[in-house]
């Protein structure tokens, strides 16, 4: 007997499945949320690197004060009293590359593993004829795992007035006002309604499949939604 037909005969998509595909559906929510948090969230360092005059001079002479200053293995073996072991703790690497490392895998664990482990969960634990329906409302959450972001945003403790208070702090906001406009303008294009308005188009996309890819088939959805994007890019070009 097939799984698909064990299913079939316990129950297609009975109490056990409906909590386990709802479970499924929450954690799909995730990914969205970490993939898109760095957008409304990165954090702006309190200091600013200072650049010295003379960047030549500068990293000729860093590479000769570490070789005077870098103990090497002769040292530690003429010096008995610390091992060479000791010795070595005075240039040991930092661990930033490795925590980079480890922090990187998680991410992708925690955004690629549950949007394509979770996908297969939810179209696997039903049977064959609620497959359609699992695999279109896994895409729902993901949705609105976007706009739920989103909504997270909370108000400014400090009100517009304090950017004109001083001198210098208004004619630094008048230029980041004018910056910012011109880089939304002419490079990013995005904002923040935007950016909903797409997770709201991505939600009728997905009800749109829901309603008509069992009835009409995958290829004039698919050929009408890259006509009518064809179209709406070339009226996008300037003239």
């Amino acid at each position: 007997m097939k799984f698909d037909d064990f299913l079939h005969t316990v129950n297609d998509f009975g109490r056990y499945q409906k909590l386990r595909y709802f479970c499924i559906c929450l954690t799909y929510m995730l990914p969205p949320v970490m993939v898109y948090t760095w957008s409304f969230a990165a954090a702006t360092p309190s200091f600013r690197c200072k650049l010295y005059e003379n960047d030549t001079v500068y990293d000729n002479h860093v590479p000769l004060f570490y070789n005077r200053s870098q103990p090497d293995e002769s040292y530690c073996k003429v010096n008995m009293k610390i091992s060479i072991k000791e010795c070595h703790r005075c240039y040991m690497k930092t661990i930033s590359t490795n925590v980079y490392t480890i922090s990187r895998f998680i991410l992708a664990c925690s955004t690629r593993g549950i949007a394509v482990t979770g996908f297969v969960l939810a179209t696997e634990l039903v049977g064959p004829k609620s497959k359609f329906l699992t695999a279109i409302i896994v895409q729902y959450f993901f949705a609105f795992g976007q706009l739920f972001l989103n909504t997270t945003d909370k108000p400014l403790e400090v009100g517009v007035l304090a950017l004109f208070q001083s001198k210098i702090m208004c004619i630094i906001s008048i230029n980041l006002f004018f910056q910012w406009f011109v880089q939304n303008l002419v490079f990013y294009g995005i904002s923040q309604i935007s950016f909903t308005i797409s997770a709201c188009v991505e939600i009728l996309s997905y009800i749109v499949l829901h309603l008509l890819l069992n009835r009409i088939g995958r290829k004039r959805p698919y050929f009408i939604a890259v006509f009518c994007f064809a179209i709406i890019a070339l009226l996008t070009i300037s003239a």
